[in-house]
């Protein structure tokens, strides 16, 4: 099921999604499955897409908690920078920049995933709309950047043209 979302997700269908991530949700929590976390995890990325913060900020919350307790570095990485969205979207920044920064040594330059991309151009929508322009054009770079990393041109162009910035 969760693949499933995956696609409605990608296709714009982003009330399916939910259902297939929370039948996905339920059958790896029945089978106890070591990553049941995959589907809540996909769950809040469309949370946020759907402006859904509360929920997602509660989610990526968990996240963080089940990551750092199995020392999971990169799936760590983009639930702090999911919870970051959260943040920046409420207008909370105090340490803002300090969890970005954990949530960058984090992730490396990892290039395998485009929900980074996203959480980056999320991130840097909110600082830039919420008047935190250092911050939000260094989130505009790596969104850039992230783009570039997975071969997807045409996303990082739109980038740079709606930011105004070139990657890192």
């Amino acid at each position: 099921y969760n693949e499933l979302g995956e696609i409605s997700r990608f296709r714009g269908d982003l009330s399916s999604a939910l259902q297939h991530y929370d039948q996905a949700t339920f059958y790896y929590e029945e089978a106890k499955a070591m990553d049941v976390h995959i589907p809540k995890f996909n769950r809040a990325m469309v949370g946020l897409a759907l402006g859904n913060n509360d929920q997602a900020r509660v989610t990526f919350g968990q996240l963080i908690e089940h990551y750092r307790s199995r020392s999971l570095e990169f799936d760590l990485g983009t639930a702090l920078l999911g919870k970051a969205v959260t943040l920046a979207r409420a207008r909370e920044v105090d340490d803002l920049e300090q969890l970005v920064d954990e949530a960058t040594s984090r992730l490396g330059d990892e290039a395998h995933e485009p929900d980074i991309a996203v959480l980056w151009g999320y991130l840097a929508d909110a600082l830039l709309d919420g008047g935190a322009i250092p911050l939000g054009r260094r989130a505009a770079k790596k969104c850039v950047h992230r783009w570039n990393r997975l071969g997807n041109q045409a996303r990082a162009e739109e980038a740079r043209q709606k930011y105004g910035v070139t990657g890192e």
